[in-house]
């Protein structure tokens, strides 16, 4: 019995171990992919800031290099989980991925936001 509970302990282990570790996000662009050029992301926080400003709303931007092998929506689901807000915040808030290898883009929306910003039944490939 303790063999097995061994061996069920080290699956799961080594499931989470192909997660994709992420650091700390913030509001605006997560760029771990570096597409964007410094002007434009300069732009586009500046708009996204002020968005927040007049709405309320918090809109993340997170591109990575690869999901290795990471199913696109509990990829953005995981990521949303980790944003650093509070339960207020996190409910006007929403995520927008980009895989850069994989072409592929994933969008997650709190509650409050699912209206204005519905969520794909599955993610669009590029």
């Amino acid at each position: 019995m303790i063999y097995l509970l061994g061996i069920l302990l080290s699956l799961i282990l080594s499931l989470n171990s192909f997660a994709i570790e992420l650091p700390a996000l913030h509001a605006g662009i997560n760029d771990l992919a570096g597409m964007f050029p410094p002007a434009s992301a300069d732009d586009l926080n500046e708009r996204l800031r002020r968005f927040n400003t007049e709405t309320a709303a918090t809109i993340v931007v997170l591109t990575v290099k690869s999901l290795d092998g990471e199913d696109m929506q509990n990829f953005s689901r995981n990521a949303f989980k980790a944003l650093p807000f509070d339960n207020t915040a996190l409910a006007k808030s929403a995520l927008l991925v980009v895989a850069r290898k994989e072409h592929v883009v994933g969008l997650q929306t709190a509650a409050e936001l699912r209206q204005l910003l519905p969520e794909p039944a599955s993610s669009q490939k590029l």
